[in-house]
């Protein structure tokens, strides 16, 4: 069966009347008359192809520029999917300074439906002719590359060219380039043989493939790719997900020696990861808190509770860590110090407002907590900030403090004492613990680790 590919440039009049043009959306002005604009006749000729195409196994690739007069919509996109076994054309509309919308539409359908949703589209039950039509009618040019012929339709007219067919997939779910294959996740109990989630664990799965990537992204600002050997210390590794994940990011990614060690205090846990890695060189796991564990390259801790997370980022500075990758979880230690903004002489009225509500309470102090900690990272020379790790439908706890080893920043001192003086705080253990000099006083604690409980 021949396979075709339809590619449909056009420049269309509005779907429906809208406000004015994003300020911000790129143009290009193309001036027609009404004359010059693709009529009706033609219009529905063009959809036909797209139709008939439908019908066999044929490739469709559809682009239609809507142009200036559209406020609405800038372009009109469209390939074939198959959902439960259906051939169907997915339309997707590009509107201006605003999401995309899609739209499926079968071989036959309801062209006598009327009307459009809230969105200004047309209705779903239309077939692909009507809706490829509809898309068409009006454009000052259209182009389309169907099987071994490119048409161009411009300007009342429609001529026909010779050109090699192309070959696109036509499945709905595109394989996602993963920076790390999960294989791995089998001898975790994570996949089964078959590479399915086992149940229960799909989104433990898709938040460590997550991780992966934002390790890759935190190494690739390092030279560590290129290193002749690499260190990495997981800080509280629990069942060891991270741990797997980052050893094989860095055997895909890097040459290097590699001593990947997860330090875990549950000696049970400690024996499984071992077990599961006993084939895998430089990767190993001990029993331990967390605390410095030498001279280290990369550290990575996820949810360690409280100041756990302060133990493990100052076990990454003493360790002179290029990079680190660490998920907070509780933040205890600023919530009562915050208290004070909430009820007595001393409450600041903006912050009382907030403070007045626990879970915003609770959120002002995770905030707060982690500012500070990204700021005790750039006063001892790292590049610091948070981003996001994972879904807020899978964990609550979604951020990710990201560190790359950078130049000092001159005033990251000055803004840590004046966010600490602003809320009130005296004391935090990451602070401390590096000896950096808050308003209230320091955080006098040894520095020695403690393991997240669960």
């Amino acid at each position: 069966m021949p396979r075709l590919l339809l590619v449909v440039a056009a420049t269309c009049c509005a779907l429906q009347p809208h406000s004015a043009l994003h300020p911000k959306a790129p143009r290009r002005a193309i001036t027609v008359t009404a004359a010059e604009l693709i009529s009706e006749t033609d219009a529905e000729a063009l959809a036909d192809v797209v139709a008939a195409a439908l019908e066999t196994d044929a490739v469709i690739d559809l682009r239609v520029n809507r142009g200036e007069a559209d406020a609405m919509f800038k372009r009109v996109s469209g390939r074939v999917v198959e959902l439960k076994n259906k051939r169907l054309l997915q339309l997707t509309y590009k509107r201006r300074g605003a999401c995309d919308l899609q739209r499926n539409h079968a071989f036959q359908g309801d062209d006598g439906a009327e009307g459009t949703d809230g969105d200004l589209l047309p209705p779903k039950k239309w077939s692909a002719r009507k809706a490829v039509a509809h898309a068409l009618t009006g454009g000052a040019h259209a182009k389309a590359t169907v099987g071994a012929t490119r048409y161009d339709l411009t300007k009342g007219s429609l001529t026909s060219t010779s050109c090699a067919p192309a070959k696109k997939t036509a499945s709905h779910d595109r394989t996602k380039k993963r920076v790390v294959s999960d294989d791995f996740l089998v001898a975790l109990n994570v996949t089964n043989a078959a590479g399915k989630a086992r149940p229960g664990m799909e989104r433990k799965r898709k938040q460590i493939l997550r991780f992966a990537e934002l390790l890759d992204h935190t190494l690739s600002k390092t030279d560590l790719y290129a290193s002749d050997s690499i260190r990495l210390v997981d800080e509280g590794c629990g069942k060891g997900y991270l741990t797997f994940a980052a050893h094989e990011l860095l055997k895909k990614k890097s040459q290097a020696a590699l001593d990947v060690v997860g330090v875990e205090r549950r000696r049970e846990l400690v024996d499984a990861c071992n077990w599961a890695c006993r084939d895998d060189a430089g990767l190993s796991f001990m029993a331990g808190d967390i605390a410095p564990q030498g001279k280290v390259d990369v550290v990575v801790a996820l949810h360690a509770c409280d100041t756990a997370t302060d133990d493990a980022l100052h076990a990454a500075v003493l360790g002179g860590a290029r990079a680190i990758v660490a998920a907070p979880c509780c933040h205890k230690q600023l919530r009562p110090q915050l208290e004070r903004h909430r009820k007595g002489s001393e409450a600041d009225p903006a912050l009382q407002a907030i403070l007045h509500h626990g879970i915003l309470a609770d959120r002002h102090a995770e905030a707060v907590t982690d500012t500070m900690r990204c700021l005790a990272l750039e006063c001892v020379g790292y590049e610091a900030r948070m981003v996001e790790w994972a879904p807020l439908d899978h964990t609550a706890k979604n951020t990710m403090l990201v560190a790359t080893r950078a130049d000092a920043g001159t005033d990251a001192a000055e803004r840590l004492r004046a966010l600490a003086a602003f809320h009130g705080v005296a004391r935090q253990r990451l602070c401390g613990l590096l000896e950096l000099e808050l308003p209230g006083g320091g955080d006098e604690v040894p520095p020695r680790g403690r393991m997240p409980q669960e």
